[in-house]
């Protein structure tokens, strides 16, 4: 897979001109986990803005140092996803996420995404976006509705988002371990802004949720834990042709399998997007 990965983004570098490089480093903290102490990140994603489309290709490589003589988790994930503008109110999205777990039960699973996005008034758009995630033992679909609006404070571009995950599981077990809930909802509510240059963020996302698919496809949280409280918070500066990014998030949920309560899980990143 690994061979395929890198191939695939050698393609990329050379087709696609004038396009976006991210590279980022990852830190994970967990507190009060059963097996999981902390574990490091390395991810890569390349994007190229056809005009009336973007592609784009990610690649996370994680490994997570886990108590006693467990083995080291070590977890590979690749996303696909393009955009396109049918008009210039309506846009239509894709994206596919594939996961190598050495542990988890969901090993091997794989994610579809779908969505549309529609500019219902002067800077507000409203996004519809559907996942499938196909595992093993069961599936999960999950349903996003998010609501944005663009607004200037003097010369500060801002952009406001809410909206809700609505996940359906339907399978019965993960592993040995048999689901209580399968349906979950979880709401966002997070504020962006940029200028001169600078750009800053924070949002939470409160209500439970399980197996839940983030960043418009790009991201799933493929283990049995059940999310609650997060927040999160970033700040970056552009320099150049560069774009540094720092982000740190906050996580309490339950390990189900082990029924582990009150696990916090702490993430803090660096970002670095160069535009060529």
């Amino acid at each position: 897979m690994r061979k395929i990965v890198v191939l695939s983004f050698i393609a990329s570098s050379v087709l696609f001109a004038q396009s976006d490089l991210k590279l980022s480093y990852v830190v994970t903290d967990y507190d009060n986990s059963k097996t999981k102490i902390d574990g490091t990140s390395y991810e890569v994603g390349l994007s190229h803005d056809f005009g009336i489309g973007v592609l784009g290709f990610g690649y996370e490589d994680s490994a997570v140092d886990r108590i006693g003589t467990n083995p080291t988790l070590e977890v590979q994930k690749v996303n696909l996803n393009y955009s396109h503008k049918l008009s210039k109110e309506l846009g239509a999205k894709v994206s596919y996420l594939k996961i190598d777990d050495n542990i988890a039960p969901t090993d091997d699973g794989k994610v579809y995404g779908f969505g549309v996005g529609y500019a219902i008034a002067e800077g507000f758009a409203l996004t519809t976006d559907l996942y499938k995630s196909d595992y093993k033992q069961f599936n999960v679909s999950q349903v996003d509705i998010t609501l944005a609006k663009n607004f200037m404070m003097g010369d500060i571009k801002s952009k406001a988002i809410v909206g809700v995950k609505k996940i359906d599981i339907d399978g019965d077990k993960y592993n040995a371990y048999t689901f209580k809930d399968k349906d979950y909802t979880t709401s966002l509510v997070a504020l962006s802004t940029n200028y001169n240059g600078y750009t800053a963020n924070i949002g939470t996302m409160f209500g439970k949720r399980l197996f839940a698919v983030l960043e418009n496809g790009a991201k799933v949280q493929h283990h049995a834990v059940e999310q609650d409280k997060t927040y999160f918070v970033g700040f970056g500066k552009k320099i150049g042709s560069f774009d540094v990014m720092a982000k740190y998030s906050y996580q309490n949920g339950i390990e189900l399998p082990e029924n582990r309560k009150d696990v916090d899980t702490k993430t803090s990143s660096v970002t670095l997007t160069y535009k060529f």
